[in-house]
Parts: structure tokens; C-alpha cells; sequence
């Protein structure tokens, strides 16, 4: 394993059924010989293991941290092998969103070695990679769609070798107004996939006259369509698009476009 640019060489299982030494001369013939040498090793709690192995020289040299860059790995004491638990230097605020709105939650954190970020949703569970919720390795959980069920304390915890460190990020979801599938509203009895139930297109009476009263207008509507129309905006400023949400009674989740 000698000059591969590593930093850290974990404890393979292996080592664990086999013995192991660091030198060849002597050696039984059962054993297992590392050389490590010409690695730029990070010389911390994560080493210790390597560091009671039989040595043969003192070519191995410590890379860092800084104040045991350039000493003999042979020769630095075993306490001097040290992890630093880690620290939550920054995370989320708490935030209030829309239900069916996306939102970012972040959880940075410091340690030696280098701390590794997971979630903890509301309900206890370990937050996951699916289609609706992305967790990255840089301590961001992205929710795609958010969900009433997200409203609550989420946990952001950071663990490495030396221990583990907390912190909660507490998440308000409010309902979307005259939302069909609210908690709010009462819904239908099995309103179907759909609950525009007109079958041909349909004009309204005084039509031409509830254009004029309204801003926005359904013009014409299908079982599985509608034309909507409204006026130019142009005189109001800071508008940069449309957003339309659609659902059905028995959605899930709202869709827009």
C-alpha cells in the first residue's frame, strides 16, 4: 500500500482475522505484512490501529494535522493519535413554507475526521434519497414537494469517530388556501382521478358578462381539460411568471405548472 496518495487506512476486517505486521524479517509465514510507507497520512484517533502493529523502520511519515506534520509515524505515542468530536457550526433557521413548495434545510459541521451529516425527520425516521427528499453529503436535505406530514423538528445530527453532535431545525408547513385535499375542507366520498366532471366542452350563462366582472376565467372545460384566460399585467410590475396549481380531490400531492 505503498505511495497511493492515502490519507487514512481503515481497518479492513480482514486484519482482524489474520495477524498483521509492519515489518517482513521475522514475520511468520500466517501473517499478513503491511507497508503503508510514502503516504501522506492524517495521523489521528482513526490511526491508532496501524500505529501498535510491529514496526520495522521509521520511514512512515505523518502528513498532518499540522502539529504532527513531518514526525515519524514510529515515534509519535499513541495519545498523540487524537479525533476531534464534531461541531455544528451552522444549520437552518426555522422556516415557514407553502404545502407543495420545495425548501432547503443545512447543517454544517467541523470535526477531525470529517463529520458525516444525516436527518432525522419529525416522525423519528431517518430521512432517505427518494423522488420527493435529497440528502446530500455536504449536510443539505432538499424536500422537492413539501407535505403537511413535514411540519415539525427535524434533527440534524453529525457523527465521526470521536462522537456525534446535534441540532434541530424546526419546519412550519402551512396548507394551500382552498386547498380540495386540505385538512381544512371536507372532501368528497371517492371523488375519482378527477374532479372536473363535465364531459363535452360547456359554455355558462352571461358568459361575455362574468368575463368582464372576473380577472381570471375558465373559457372553455372538458373532462380533462380547460382554457383559462386572463388579462395582460403588464401595468404591474415585478411579475415574472404564471404559476397554475391543479389537483383533485384524492391527489396526494398538489402539481403545478
Amino acid at each position: 500500500m505503498t505511495s497511493n496518495k492515502l490519507k487514512k487506512i481503515p481497518p479492513d476486517p480482514l486484519f482482524s482475522r489474520i495477524p498483521v505486521y509492519a515489518k517482513s524479517k521475522g514475520s511468520p509465514l500466517s501473517s499478513l505484512v503491511l507497508s503503508f510507507g510514502g503516504n501522506p497520512l492524517h495521523c489521528n484517533c482513526e490511526l491508532v490501529w496501524l500505529r501498535r502493529l510491529t514496526r520495522e523502520d521509521d520511514l512512515e511519515t505523518c502528513a498532518s494535522p499540522p502539529e504532527l506534520m513531518g514526525k515519524y509515524f514510529w515515534s509519535i505515542k499513541e495519545e498523540e493519535f487524537v479525533c476531534e468530536p464534531p461541531m455544528i457550526t451552522h444549520r437552518t433557521p426555522k422556516l415557514t413554507v407553502t404545502e407543495g413548495q420545495s425548501i432547503s434545510l443545512k447543517c454544517k459541521a467541523v470535526g477531525d475526521p470529517d463529520p458525516y451529516v444525516r436527518w432525522i425527520s419529525p416522525d423519528g425516521k431517518l430521512v432517505s434519497n427518494t423522488s420527493r427528499t435529497i440528502s446530500y453529503e455536504n449536510g443539505t436535505l432538499d424536500i422537492l414537494v413539501t407535505s403537511l406530514t413535514d411540519k415539525g423538528t427535524f434533527t440534524c445530527i453529525a457523527s465521526n469517530a470521536a462522537g456525534e453532535s446535534t441540532a434541530p431545525v424546526e419546519l412550519l408547513v402551512t396548507p394551500y388556501p382552498n386547498l380540495a385535499n386540505s385538512t381544512n375542507c371536507d372532501k368528497d366520498t371517492e371523488p375519482g382521478p378527477s374532479d372536473i366532471l363535465i364531459s363535452a366542452k360547456s359554455s355558462f350563462p352571461n358568459e361575455t358578462k362574468a368575463q368582464q366582472e372576473k380577472v381570471v376565467v375558465v373559457a372553455e372545460l372538458t373532462s380533462s381539460s380547460a382554457l383559462i384566460q386572463w388579462p395582460s399585467q403588464h401595468h404591474l410590475p415585478g411579475i415574472r411568471m404564471y404559476q397554475i396549481q391543479y389537483n383533485s380531490s384524492a391527489d396526494d400531492i398538489l402539481v403545478y405548472r
